[in-house]
């Protein structure tokens, strides 16, 4: 399933929804792979198709995307 992300006319999908409100948390690509149980460079390659789709640089940039809509957006992705 994919998730549409209005402010910026792309789909993401349902992992790299999980692994945005994880940057929103402060986390590193490490922490978040240990509590997906997956690397942290596939973490990181998750993060790169993230930006790429957002068309965006920053990390900071996706938790600035994602900070406001966070307890909507979780409602939605464990829905």
């Amino acid at each position: 399933k994919k998730y549409y992300v209005q402010n910026n006319d792309c789909f993401l999908s349902k992992k790299e929804i999980l692994i945005c409100l994880e940057i929103v948390k402060g986390n590193s690509s490490k922490e978040i792979g240990k509590k997906f149980y997956i690397n942290r460079k596939t973490v990181e390659k998750h993060i790169f198709n993230i930006k790429t789709k957002l068309s965006i640089h920053k990390n900071t940039e996706i938790a600035n995307i994602f900070k406001e809509d966070m307890e909507e957006i979780i409602s939605i992705v464990n829905y």
